[in-house]
């Protein structure tokens, strides 16, 4: 996805607005409200149907209340325009929001590509993709569509691990996610094996993975700044990369998400991952204890001491 930012507005627009505020909006624009129905709502999204030759289409966005307005706001909104520019097939937009600085910047950018998030692996039916290719910003801070860029792709990596299935992803398939990551990004990548766990007396990790035929694996990334570090930072990441419930098996209508039980990992991994990009002053620590929780006859009981 190409995201610039731009000194036109022209072409497909997308206006940002709040509630009862006009606005920064072309007169031609501000004349057509007098016939749609817009209130501004946190979201809401309204094409207009235009025929003038420096407009194609354009879109007016809701902000909600002036006194409520965030970055969050903002993220949340784009987040809506992007899904309704899925459904109707753009290729270019170009979004308008008054008084833009790097911050707000940065959450328009995050908000449409997080918007634009689909898993659609494993669909066989629904591989279509999405037609829109390039985003432009009327007068975009560089440096917030470049952060926005790096904080929204490791969201979507992150999201992408987390669906992946208990068959694809399990401790040693995720283990060795975490390699290439490292060897891609410049980290120190430590992964210990079973053995090694129980060694170092993890002996609660090491317990719930007994019932599995796939071994455990703890992991240990750093990232290291260049020069002298500001400081340390540990994060540490929950890898349950399926969770049964074990002999205390879940009900099964509470097991269909248990694939999701290894998304502090996922999260840890990506965090990890955009360090580099983003130049992080401070030495990062990233661990990872991942495992899969089954029933069977080397599951731990309850009431094990452990």
């Amino acid at each position: 996805m190409e995201v610039l930012s731009t000194q036109k507005r022209e072409g497909n627009l997308a206006f940002f607005l709040f509630e009862g505020k006009t606005y920064g909006l072309p007169s031609s624009v501000k004349r057509l409200l007098e016939f749609e129905k817009f209130e501004g709502k946190k979201g809401e999204v309204k094409r207009l149907s235009l025929n003038l030759k420096r407009f194609k289409v354009v879109y007016l966005v809701g902000l909600g209340k002036r006194e409520d307005f965030s970055e969050e706001v903002l993220r949340y909104s784009c987040g809506e325009l992007a899904r309704r520019l899925e459904k109707d097939d753009l290729e270019e937009i170009t979004l308008v929001l008054s008084r833009l600085n790097k911050r707000l910047t940065k959450s328009m950018v995050e908000g449409i590509l997080l918007g634009l998030y689909n898993f659609k692996k494993y669909k066989k039916e629904d591989k279509k993709e999405n037609k829109l290719k390039r985003i432009l910003i009327y007068k975009g801070d560089e440096e917030g569509i470049k952060l926005g860029k790096i904080f929204a792709e490791a969201q979507n990596f992150a999201r992408d691990l987390i669906n992946e299935p208990g068959n694809v992803l399990n401790p040693i398939t995720l283990a060795k996610k975490c390699e290439e990551v490292a060897k891609e990004k410049g980290l120190e990548c430590k992964i210990y094996d079973e053995r090694q766990i129980l060694e170092m007396g993890m002996n609660a990790l090491y317990a719930v993975a007994k019932g599995s035929e796939t071994p455990p694996r703890f992991v240990h990334l750093t990232y290291r700044p260049e020069g002298r570090p500001k400081g340390r930072i540990v994060l540490v990441g929950k890898g349950l990369t399926f969770d049964s419930g074990g002999l205390n098996i879940k009900p099964d209508n509470y097991m269909r998400t248990m694939k999701m039980d290894k998304s502090g990992a996922c999260v840890v991994l990506a965090v990890m991952g955009a360090l580099r990009d983003l130049k992080v002053e401070y030495e990062v620590h990233g661990v990872m204890a991942l495992a899969e929780n089954m029933p069977s006859g080397k599951a731990y009981r309850p009431d094990d001491i452990i």
